[in-house]
């Protein structure tokens, strides 16, 4: 993490340092006293490339990890829209989304 803060700190306009750091976030969550909040990092990555296929999919990735399994496939699917030929990510995962969003949807009858 301290590389992606190195990083960011030397080109504050490489979506994949924020990515990264944002992604780090959400792996540790809470753990080891760190309560950052990853999502201003996907915001300002998305505000400097939104419409790059590779944000859009991580973006999806976070939504996932918080739960919000509409949003990631929102995400996802805006991913598909801008590289659907030699992107092979999206088109396995959005039938991984659909079975989540039908598990949460029959958790909530």
């Amino acid at each position: 993490m301290e590389w992606y803060q190195r990083s960011i700190k030397l080109n504050p306009y490489d979506t994949s340092s924020l990515l990264g750091y944002g992604m780090c976030l959400d792996w540790i969550g809470d753990q080891g006293g760190v309560t950052e909040d990853p999502a201003p990092y996907y915001k300002r990555a998305c505000e400097l490339a939104p419409n790059d296929y590779v944000v859009c999919e991580d973006m999806s990735w976070h939504y996932e990890q918080t739960g919000d399994y509409a949003a990631a496939r929102t995400w996802l699917k805006r991913a598909w829209d801008f590289e659907w030929f030699h992107n092979s990510v999206p088109q396995s995962h959005l039938n991984t989304l659909d079975q989540e969003l039908r598990e949460a949807a029959a958790r909530k009858r």
